[in-house]
Order: C-alpha cells, then sequence, then structure tokens
C-alpha cells in the first residue's frame, strides 16, 4: 500500500475525482434551466429552496412547491398524484418543455428549456414497491427478497424521466448522460432530466452544503489530500496511474 500526503495543497473543483486526462474544462450552466422542488409541508424545505436559488441566482419562477406526504418513502400512488402529474402540469403551463407522441404511441419531450431539477430536503427520496411485487407473507419484512418485477424505485431517478410516458417502471435504463464529456445544453438526447438533491440530517448541513461549494468554486479547496494505491496489479493498473496522475495535479497546484 504507498500512501501519498500532499500537504497544504489547493484542490480544483473536481481534481480528487476525473483523473487527468479525462479532466475537462466544466461547462456553467445557466441559472434559468434549473428547476428547484420542494415541499410546501416542511417550512425548512421552502428556506432551503429559497436559499439556494438566491445563492445560485434561479429564476424565482423556477421555484416549485407542491404538498407532498412528509417522511422519506411514499407510495407510487402518492408519486404519481403528489409530484408526477402536478409537475408535468407545470411543465406544460409553464413552457419549459415540448412533447409529442414518440414511436411508443405515448408523449415524450422532444424539447426542454429546463434540464436539471434539484430536489429539496423535504421531499420524499424512496418509493414503495407495490404490494403485487412483494413476496407472500414479507409485506412487513425489509430488505425484499429480489424479484426482477419489482418497482421500488428513487424519487429522483423517477423524476428524469417526468416528460416521458409509458415507460417500464420495473428494470433499469441507460444513463444517456454517462461519459459524455460536453455540455449537458449540447447533448442530442434532450427528453430525460439531470436530476440532482440537496438533502442532509438538518436544515444548517444543507445550507451549508450549498454556501460551501460555491465557496470552493471561488477560493479553491485548502488542506490535505490522502491516495491509496493499491499495487495489486492486472485489473488495477488504469485506477493507479489516475491515482498517480491527481497526486501530481495537485502538487503542481499548490
Amino acid at each position: 500500500m504507498n500512501l501519498f500526503t500532499l500537504r497544504r495543497v489547493l484542490l480544483p473543483c473536481l481534481s480528487l475525482l476525473i483523473p487527468g486526462q479525462l479532466l475537462s474544462k466544466p461547462s456553467i450552466l445557466p441559472p434559468e434551466v434549473v428547476v428547484v422542488l420542494y415541499n410546501t409541508e416542511e417550512g425548512d424545505s421552502k428556506r432551503l429552496a429559497l436559499h439556494y436559488a438566491k445563492a445560485r441566482s434561479i429564476p424565482e419562477d423556477n421555484l416549485v412547491g407542491l404538498p407532498i406526504p412528509l417522511g422519506d418513502e411514499i407510495s407510487r400512488e402518492q408519486f404519481n398524484q403528489k409530484i408526477r402529474t402536478p409537475l408535468c402540469g407545470i411543465f406544460d403551463d409553464r413552457n419549459w418543455w415540448v412533447r409529442e407522441i414518440g414511436s411508443t404511441s405515448q408523449k415524450q419531450p422532444i424539447t426542454l428549456k429546463r434540464r436539471v431539477l434539484v430536489t429539496m430536503r423535504g421531499v420524499p427520496f424512496k418509493i414503495a414497491r407495490t404490494l403485487d411485487t412483494i413476496p407472500e407473507g414479507q409485506a412487513n419484512k425489509r430488505p425484499f427478497t429480489p424479484n426482477p418485477k419489482g418497482n421500488e424505485a428513487s424519487v429522483d431517478s423517477e423524476l428524469s424521466l417526468l416528460g416521458v410516458e409509458g415507460y417500464e417502471i420495473a428494470g433499469q435504463i441507460p444513463n444517456p448522460y454517462f461519459k459524455k464529456d460536453q455540455s449537458l445544453l449540447n447533448l442530442a438526447n434532450p427528453g430525460i432530466l439531470l436530476v440532482s438533491r440537496i438533502d442532509g440530517p438538518s436544515l444548517k448541513t444543507c445550507m451549508r452544503m450549498v454556501d460551501d461549494a460555491i465557496a470552493v468554486e471561488k477560493s479553491g479547496l485548502w488542506g490535505k489530500a490522502y491516495l491509496d494505491l493499491s499495487k495489486k496489479g492486472k485489473g488495477y493498473e488504469q485506477g493507479d496511474q489516475w491515482l498517480e496522475e491527481i497526486a501530481l495535479m495537485n502538487k503542481t497546484a499548490g
């Protein structure tokens, strides 16, 4: 095990996450393409949304508050009734997208004026599995026995397909943004929203996440970087090479 310790290092954003040969200058997203979703049933959720929107200069019209049941998990029916359907209506009313009937005879976006959706603390993050896919006698047990027909999901992942109708709930869909080294605004497929979340154990923590991120973007992050090489041979060489390059980048930076 080799351990690199770099003292008093200035870490540019993402320098610890992306190897040198893959690192490209990030493209800044204009604030108007970002929609912020919060829960009107929880006061802290709106406070966080307002704080984030002000910090990132997101237009007030892009803030969406919905009355959503409190708690980490909601049912599929609640998700559709309380989040998906009203949010689709808002995208329609505010002309944030254009949808047409696609090859599956269902609506799907062909133009998205709002490409990013950020959910706030207070918006549930889990969708429960429907009873018809839960094995007999396990309704009150967790975790469930693995089932390819299981339709539990992340709220945020389902929201990425907000404008797409008729897709199969169970299973997975390839991420069209994976390994794309270009601006989100320039990607060919506009049908899938990029969904992110600001969440944590407290409102104070979440607000600090927002403020600290902006501070790092302006001045960098000072501290120590620890990089742990595996040196296990075949199958690990590329990862070790990335870490060595990151070490050199950080040493050069500070």
